[in-house]
């Protein structure tokens, strides 16, 4: 990978072990991202374009079991961020539509997102699937989050979240030109 900012944190790496991995020796501990893992390639799904950051991110499920996703982050000037999490076939642990709103909290907690940060979920295309499903994404929105906690005390939720399907050449626009000019397409 070879970078001098840390993924996760976005401080400085000076390492050079940890800017081979593009992670802080921290950050892959606190992650639980072994350094073989944060110096992965550059993308698991080549659909998208370059991210800004691009890793495996881990986080805890339902019983606090262990589950892993792709995260990918673009960081764009003048507009919000656009967050992808990619449900990974390796993940035996609590899907990513099954957390969605506490690991977008996360997330967002993590990575310092701002509020307008565009949501997106995104589940491959499995051949070795039993179900027959297509390569598919889903931009997700939150309803202002309520004192309800779903069950798991211990963890906050972004609120309450909302699907729309949309396409991959959607995604592709709204990284190029962002959210409001995506909409406002006649279609």
């Amino acid at each position: 990978m070879n970078s001098t900012i840390c993924q996760r944190c976005h401080r400085g790496l000076k390492d050079p072990d940890s800017i081979k991995a593009g992670m802080g020796k921290v950050c892959r501990k606190k992650s639980g991202v072994s350094p073989a893992e944060a110096g992965a390639p550059q993308t698991v799904h080549g659909d998208l374009p370059l991210a800004t950051i691009n890793t495996v991110y881990r986080y805890k499920g339902y019983s606090d079991c262990d589950c892993h996703c792709q995260l990918r982050i673009w960081y764009r000037d003048m507009l919000p961020p656009v967050a992808v999490v990619t449900e990974l076939n390796s993940n035996t642990g609590t899907s990513v539509t099954n957390m969605c709103e506490y690991l977008w909290h996360d997330i967002v907690s993590s990575f310092n997102l701002p509020s307008d940060t565009v949501f997106i979920e995104h589940y491959p295309e499995d051949p070795a699937s039993k179900r027959d499903l297509p390569n598919r994404y889903s931009r997700i929105t939150f309803l202002p989050a309520t004192q309800k906690n779903y069950g798991l005390p211990h963890k906050k939720a972004l609120g309450k979240p909302s699907w729309e399907s949309i396409s991959l050449e959607t995604i592709d626009s709204i990284l190029k030109v962002g959210v409001q000019a995506e909409e406002g397409k006649d279609g």
